[in-house]
């Protein structure tokens, strides 16, 4: 197990990231906000590897919360193609990424 720590523009976020016995990442973990208030157990679980322009990567992820009864499926995200050098498909992300901190930057929220 390893602890993956992001920073981006003050705010950080951790996660634990679990691999398998060759390596690959099987699991991520951290705590995320699942509503204004309430903070969960956020996993993402990678359940498939393949090879894309020359390089293994994960292709097949399942995001779910961990609930106190089980745990609920939020996403499954399946990659089909990898771009490199293309920013301008990520302005929409960019703007909601920098909203989003600005939200948690105004609840001083720092660490999840």
């Amino acid at each position: 197990m390893a602890k993956l720590t992001f920073i981006f523009h003050g705010i950080s976020l951790f996660f634990d990231i679990t691999f398998n016995e060759t390596g690959k990442i099987i699991q991520m973990e951290t705590k995320r906000y699942m509503d204004e208030k309430t903070i969960k157990p956020w996993i993402i679980k990678v359940e498939n590897y393949r090879e894309l322009n020359s390089v293994m990567k994960p292709i097949e992820f399942e995001v779910l919360w961990r609930l106190e009864k089980e745990d609920f499926s939020y996403a499954k995200f399946n990659v089909t193609e990898v771009e490199y050098e293309k920013p301008e498909k990520f302005l929409y992300f960019d703007k909601v990424i920098f909203a989003s901190i600005n939200t948690l930057k105004d609840k001083k929220v720092r660490n999840f």
